[in-house]
This record gives structure tokens, C-alpha cells and sequence, in this order.
């Protein structure tokens, strides 16, 4: 019965979408995939999921978003990964939500690791951490069917994937610069081979795209480079312009392992505030030119009341978050929030204070701070008002300490001064030396100690 029933709603919803796309107009598409046969497409925007099928541009099943654990929010934003075939995705957002899905069954589970990137070969690139010795995380790949895992680096710091998942880059020193060739390792996923330098070293942070012909593209504002392999640059114009568009942030260049020969790109077109059509348009790498145009949005008469309706929601959840966002308690609390876990100096006691986290905002609007000193065995527990560290003239947040050069950390300076008692000398016959010594607060540290490192 359950089967009948999702194959009429498979059904129904494909002949509700006949007409043109499959997403409501009240949500702009965030991400594309195209499989690694180039016969599927996986879109998702915050109300749907879709996974279509290429050659008749026709859904093959359509879900709510929200069912995979990122239902929609004002301050809220959900990113999302894809395996090359279409197997599974990775969503996750900013407020902790980490799920695996497998798009076969629809099972939702609980991701552990904080990387999210596939390898060609449909498994996850992660970091097994271990923080007991300097430099022993290892880099694993995981398969999300089994979770059974591959040991591929040892004694690694850093490491990232990129093009399209056909290279796992590892630095093995301290640092997080993914650039530094020389303390770095390679892995070509497919032929599963060690090389450790890139002749052809790329940015591993924008997960550059080859085309099958060595053609290098990457997308900038509204506007696609192809470098092509005699070093010629040609550039691509998009289509929607950032005028008529979400943002050049919305726009997406989609790596295809089907045709060397053409780029696709992820576009937009803001019609109205919460009406958004979206695309995505196949441009040939030769001369530039649009070559199709597959359209996602759906724009038929009950689409546009589902968008309606889907608005009128997010009004309402809007409001209502909006409300509870400025309630003076939670006002208070992300006033809190910018000092808390940072290091504030005084101009003027000239003291340093370290606000700290994790704790309660105190009676009068006061915050926990300690009070440091270069003798660890002086820290004091002190309270300080917010309002006080929001006076930048007051408190300015630095970025380390050091010993005071003047006091050497002592937070004092002492001067001696030596007399001869001269009556003594008269009477007893001998020259008596009497010593004084004064002791004052260091005025460079304000008895601290300590000086602030800006």
C-alpha cells in the first residue's frame, strides 16, 4: 500500500510539473549536481529536493527539504554536498545539523565528521583526529553505504579534495596553508596513486573544475574563464546579470564529467521579492555561446498558489523569530556574546582581562572575567558591566600578552636608597649604613605584570 501510494505521488507530482520546472517560485534553486553519466540532475532549494532525469529535463522524484533536517528559518542557512552518482548527499547548516541521506531510501543519519567532501569514487574524505600527538590525524575514506573506512595518509595537519573529487591533497606540518607544496602529499582517486608534488599546482580552496580536454574553468561574478590548454583565456558572460539576479554568491558553476566540451552554470532571475525563476544554462566552451537552457522553476497557475501559501508560512515564521530574536533577554545575550571567550585590555587601569565563556550574564548586567597576571598564581575573578566593555575607549580587545619590559612581569618597581646614620658612627665607632626601599605599582602594566599585544 505505502508503494502505491508514493508512486501516485510521484505521479501526481510529475503532471503537476508538467509544464516547465518542478521548485516553487517562492525559493530560488542553492545547489545542483549532475551525476557522473550525465543522466541524472539533483537540485535542491530550501522547500525542495529534486532529482530529475536529463534526457526529458522530467522529475524523477520530488521531497521537502525540511524532511532531511533543515526546515526553514530566518538565520539559517543550510549548505550541501553529492556523491558523483547521485547516491547520497551531505546537508548541513549553521546551527549543527550534520545529516547524511541516502537519496535511494530517503534514510536521514547523524554525520560525525566535519568534512563533507566526495571522492569520485562515491566515498567521503575525512580527518580522524588525534590531539594527544603533534600531527597524527589521519585522513580516511569513508563509505557512507557501510561506513567501513580506508586509511590513506598518516601523520598529517590539513588536507582537502578537489577537482571534482579526483585528488585528496594532505599537508603534513603544522599550518592550515593547503598551498604549501613542499610539505604536502597527493592521491589520485582513481588510480588510487601516492605523488608527492602537483606539476600543475591549483587553488584547493575554490575546487577548481577540468574539463575532460584539460580545459581549466572557474566562475567569477557573472562571468566563466575557460583556460584553455595553450594558455588562451576565453571569458564567458552568464547570462542573468547580478542585477537580475540573487547574488553573484547564489550563482553556481556545476562540474559535469559528460561533455568537455561545454560549462553549466547554476543562474537566477529575481522577479519580485520572494518570486525567483531558476536555470541551468549550458554554454559552449569554443565560442561562449548558450547552447540550452534547462529551466527548474515551476511558474503554472498552482505553482504560484504553492508560493503563495509557502510565503504566507514564511511570514508568519519569520515574525515570530523575529519576536523571540528581540526579546531583551536574548538582546542581552548576544551582547554578551561578542565578549565572551576574547582578551580586553584597560586604557584605564591598564589591567588585562579575559571575559569568560560559557557563563551566566550576572545581576546588573555584569559578565565573569579573570583578571590576568604574568604570575599565573595572582589571577583574580572580577565582574564588569556590559555596558563598560562596550565603551571602546574604555576596553579594546587584543590578540595575545607579553611580560612587561619595564617591571619584567612583576608588576612593581622597587628603588632603594642607602644613608649613612651619622650619630651612630659618632658614638659607637662605626660606620652604620641604614637601607630604604620603596615599592610602587609598575606603571607601564598597571601592576599586572602584563602588556597587550594589539
Amino acid at each position: 500500500m505505502k508503494k502505491l501510494l508514493l508512486c501516485a505521488t510521484i505521479i501526481w507530482t510529475m503532471l503537476l510539473y508538467s509544464q516547465n520546472g518542478a521548485h516553487t517560485p517562492s525559493d530560488w534553486v542553492q545547489d545542483a549536481f549532475f551525476s557522473k553519466d550525465g543522466n541524472k540532475c539533483l537540485t535542491i532549494s530550501t522547500a525542495e529536493t529534486i532529482l530529475w532525469d536529463v534526457t526529458t529535463k522530467k522529475p524523477i522524484w520530488i521531497k521537502k527539504t525540511a524532511d532531511f533536517g533543515v526546515p526553514y528559518k530566518k538565520f539559517y542557512s543550510f549548505f550541501t554536498t553529492a556523491d558523483p552518482d547521485l547516491n547520497f548527499i551531505l546537508i548541513r547548516d549553521n546551527m549543527g545539523v550534520r545529516n547524511l541521506v541516502n537519496l535511494n531510501n530517503f534514510q536521514v543519519t547523524r554525520w560525525n565528521y566535519d568534512e563533507y567532501k566526495f571522492t569520485f569514487d562515491g566515498r567521503i574524505a575525512v580527518i580522524e583526529y588525534n590531539f594527544d600527538k603533534k600531527n597524527a590525524n589521519k585522513v580516511a575514506l569513508v563509505d557512507p553505504k557501510n561506513f567501513q573506512s580506508e586509511i590513506i595518509f598518516e601523520k598529517i595537519n590539513t588536507m582537502g579534495v578537489f577537482e571534482s573529487g579526483k585528488k585528496i591533497y594532505a599537508v603534513k606540518k603544522k599550518g592550515n596553508d593547503l598551498n604549501d607544496f613542499d610539505n604536502a602529499s597527493h592521491y589520485d582517486v582513481e588510480s588510487k596513486k601516492f605523488f608527492e608534488k602537483n606539476s600543475n599546482p591549483v587553488n584547493v580552496y575554490r575546487d577548481l573544475y577540468y574539463s575532460k580536454n584539460g580545459y581549466f574553468i572557474i566562475y567569477n561574478k557573472n562571468e566563466i574563464t575557460v583556460k584553455k590548454t595553450d594558455n588562451s583565456e576565453l571569458k564567458i558572460k552568464t547570462y542573468y546579470p547580478n542585477e537580475e539576479n540573487i547574488s553573484s554568491y547564489a550563482q553556481r558553476l556545476l562540474p559535469t564529467y559528460d561533455n568537455p566540451e561545454t560549462v553549466k552554470m547554476l543562474e537566477h532571475k529575481k522577479v519580485k521579492d520572494g518570486y525567483y525563476l531558476s536555470f541551468i544554462n549550458t554554454y559552449a566552451i569554443k565560442n561562449g555561446q548558450m547552447i540550452e537552457s534547462f529551466e527548474l522553476t515551476n511558474t503554472n497557475e498552482k505553482a504560484n498558489e504553492i508560493a503563495k501559501s509557502n510565503e504566507l508560512q514564511k511570514s508568519q515564521t519569520l515574525a515570530e523569530e523575529e519576536r523571540i530574536f528581540n526579546l531583551p533577554e536574548n538582546v542581552l545575550k548576544r551582547r554578551a556574546s561578542n565578549f565572551q571567550g576574547y582578551t580586553y585590555y584597560n586604557t584605564k587601569t591598564k589591567g588585562i582581562y579575559h571575559v569568560v565563556e560559557y557563563k551566566p550574564i550576572y545581576e546588573g548586567n555584569l559578565l565573569q572575567m579573570i583578571a590576568l597576571n604574568d604570575n599565573p598564581k595572582l589571577k583574580m575573578e572580577v565582574y564588569e558591566k556590559i555596558d563598560n566593555l562596550e565603551n571602546t575607549s574604555l576596553y579594546q580587545k587584543i590578540i595575545k600578552t607579553k611580560s612587561c619590559n619595564h617591571c619584567n612581569g612583576k608588576g612593581y618597581i622597587s628603588n632603594s636608597y642607602k644613608r649613612t646614620v651619622a650619630d651612630y658612627e659618632y658614638t659607637t665607632g662605626k660606620k652604620l649604613v641604614e637601607t630604604t626601599t620603596h615599592t610602587n605599582s609598575c606603571g607601564n602594566c598597571g601592576g599586572c605584570g602584563l602588556i597587550p599585544v594589539f
